[in-house]
């Protein structure tokens, strides 16, 4: 499994990469090269969620239920349906606490326009994304032996 999702990492990345570089990418996607570190990051750290989660799953068999209830919760944690700015001054600073936090300010601005991202901002969202990849890995390395015991 560790092989085949690197194989489709790779895969994604050098399709994204050729998809920027030719301008195949669809009219209202700008081909801006912040977008590929943008869309790497957030696929980085989906893997690594990914990673994670599929350990935990073959022990704990109900963790697919828990996500069902938590993902719109924190989808509605996230900014996606609303900009920072609609939350009172006192709230906002609750929103760099969420991981998830970044990808819809940072696509907000890169595909409307709407506010800027800073340079220091974006590196560490993908360190953040790099980190969370890497624990969720190593948690499936540690946790891959036990498998078939439990399956």
């Amino acid at each position: 499994p560790v092989r085949a999702a690197a194989m489709l990492t790779l895969g994604t990345c050098a399709g994204l990469v050729a998809a920027f570089a030719t301008n195949v990418v669809v009219a209202a996607f700008p081909t801006n090269f912040l977008g590929v570190w943008g869309v790497c990051a957030l696929y980085v750290l989906a893997l690594g969620f990914a990673f994670l989660f599929a350990a935990v799953q073959v022990f704990v068999r109900d963790l697919s239920q828990v996500l069902a209830q938590i993902m719109p919760l924190w989808m509605f944690v996230s900014p996606v349906l609303y900009s920072r700015e609609f939350l009172p001054q006192a709230y906002r600073g609750w929103l760099d606490f969420n991981p998830f936090t970044f990808y819809p300010e940072f696509f907000r601005a890169l595909l409307l326009g709407l506010g800027t991202v800073e340079p220091f901002v974006i590196f560490r969202t993908l360190m953040i994304a790099v980190a969370a990849c890497a624990l969720g890995y190593a948690v499936f390395q540690r946790l891959d032996s036990r498998f078939e015991d439990f399956l």
